[in-house]
């Protein structure tokens, strides 16, 4: 049927009104071509069964209404040949099936704007295959829904597969959704508050920021964002796992909920702020920038809960981890709050500062910071065994201006200085200073079962002193090296064991090597003491 205006005339007599009514082409022809309000030549064609409807308006088509397709052999293509001062693409409003039961092999734009019509924008009501437009307008829907005799969303592990393809941007509002898996999806550009809903979701790959919601899949392969997140991503999936995670940076109002699936690997190349990200395990956490927010790992079983984590900024936020960690690197720290009494951790690195408001784990193999630790304690929970350490090695490379417990044995330590800090091993809560007592029960939790700290070592290659106003007490110290101490001091402080195997002194200025045992400082009006503990 032609194309053509319809109109009504008032029946009233009075000065004529026009009103126009929607110009409809029903069963239009096939294929369908026209030129659009730029001057370019559109051709709308459906190849296997069915027929459509199409209404153009001013600017393109206000929508084309599909009856009787078939899912597994009916393709839509939309193709502009660009013309004089055309800019070769076309405004399209909506494109829908009538029926559940109808859907599309494949749509096939990559030339068409999808502008949204009557709250709609791609709507087919049964399996859609394959996708491709070059852009949805805010509000305007992307839909392949199957759903059931009663009318219900399909939302299951579906065998059917799709692919979904946006050249261009997707606005805001506007949401993608599918009831067959979505094996692959792209969008070129961003996308705004809008979701994205699919049973599984395969490789996703957003070119600009994504500002939109992940809801209600059972699984993802790989995401990966050019630009910032900022929404809700809620993985309500019942079996399956998060694969790779890879953007550009995120905001504070980013969350992400895997809703106890692991996720094997997350990478921010920039700045990663949010609200919280919370899964069963993460394999590989890798942030270029600084990262601040709420990191949750809750797996029991499994050998890491956490194989690795790097980040090349400042860490702040809080860290709820449990079982194991591999390693962790970060540039530096500030009010960290890491409080995991339960997890070993391999390997703590930081690069600079190490600013905690607690710093709590079972054990460390190895800590190494390479700037000062201050803020809270430091503390390890490792009980006194001796076949397990609850630290291997302690390296600070600055100040200690916190404590430093810990319930079980140490190898090795090297602090820079010691400031206002305590290196405290199997001793009682509250326990961080020399009191008058010299009665190791007074000191330590358990004075028949000593915690030992095999060797400690104060570099004093810091600016100031190696140590000044600070305490160093344990069950046993083996060897003990002490550079720059500040024996004059406000208040009583020093060493304090019940055995200390051997400790050499060395002051600036000063020739001798003071060797404990020998000829080791004694100057009654001096506040830094050692004493050996009466049991």
């Amino acid at each position: 049927m032609a194309n053509q205006a319809k109109w009504l005339l008032p029946r009233k007599a009075q000065a004529p009104v026009m009103e126009p009514l929607e110009a409809r082409v029903l069963l239009s022809a096939n294929p369908y071509s026209f030129a659009d309000v730029d001057g370019d030549q559109v051709t709308v064609r459906l190849t296997g069964p069915g027929t459509m409807a199409i209404t153009p308006d001013g600017a393109g088509l206000q929508q084309i209404i599909l009856n009787n397709t078939d899912p597994v052999a009916s393709a839509l293509k939309i193709g502009v040949v660009k013309k004089g001062g055309g800019n070769g693409f076309v405004n399209v409003g909506r494109i829908r099936t009538t029926h559940d039961s109808e859907g599309l092999k494949s749509l096939d734009a990559p030339t068409t704007d999808i502008t949204g019509y009557g709250g709609d924008g791609v709507s087919i009501m049964g399996y859609l295959g394959s996708v491709k437009v070059h852009s949805l307008a805010a509000a305007a829907h992307l839909c392949g829904q199957q759903t059931t005799s009663g009318g219900q969303l399909i939302f299951y592990p579906s065998t059917l597969k799709s692919t979904v393809t946006v050249l261009g941007s997707v606005g805001d509002g506007s949401s993608i959704i599918f009831s067959s898996q979505i094996v692959g999806l792209t969008i070129g550009g961003s996308m705004g508050t809008g979701y994205i809903q699919a049973p599984f979701l395969g490789t996703v790959k957003i070119g600009g920021d994504f500002t939109g919601k992940i809801d209600n899949v059972f699984g993802i392969g790989s995401i990966t964002v050019g630009g910032q997140v900022s929404g809700a991503w809620d993985t309500n999936y019942r079996s399956g796992a998060v694969g790779s995670v890879k953007v550009g940076s995120s905001a504070n109002t980013w969350t992400f909920d895997t809703h106890n699936a692991a996720i094997k690997s997350l990478t921010c190349n920039g700045q990663m702020d949010f609200t919280s990200i919370t899964a069963n395990s993460l394999e590989t956490l890798t942030v270029k920038g600084g990262m601040n927010g709420g990191l949750t790992l809750k797996q029991t079983a499994g050998p890491l809960t956490l194989k690795t984590a790097t980040v090349g900024g400042q860490v702040t936020g809080v860290w709820a981890i449990s079982k194991a960690i591999g390693s962790i690197t970060v540039g530096s720290s500030q009010v960290w709050n890491f409080q995991n009494a339960d997890t070993a951790v391999g390997m703590l690195t930081c690069k600079g500062n190490l600013d905690v408001v607690a710093l709590l784990a079972l054990s460390i193999g190895t800590l190494d910071v390479k700037g000062d630790t201050q803020g809270g304690d430091i503390a390890l929970y490792q009980p006194l065994d001796p076949k397990l350490l609850a630290a291997k090695t302690v390296k600070v490379g600055g100040y200690v201006r916190n404590s430093i417990t810990t319930r079980g044995n140490v190898g090795s330590m090297t602090l820079g200085a010691i400031l206002d800090g305590n290196i405290l091993a199997g001793t009682k809560p509250g326990v961080g200073d020399l009191a008058v007592s010299t009665q190791a029960s007074d000191y330590l939790t358990d004075t028949a079962n000593r915690v030992k700290i095999t060797s400690l070592t104060v570099t004093g290659k810091v600016a100031g002193y190696g140590i000044h106003n600070g305490d160093i007490i344990a069950g046993v110290l083996g060897k003990v090296v002490l550079n720059n101490v500040d024996t004059a001091n406000a208040a009583p402080f020093g060493v304090a064991a019940v055995a200390i195997q051997s400790m050499t002194l060395k002051q600036p200025g000063d020739p001798a090597l003071h060797t404990w045992g020998k000829n080791w400082l004694a100057n009654p009006a001096d506040e830094f003491t050692v004493k050996l503990l009466t049991v």
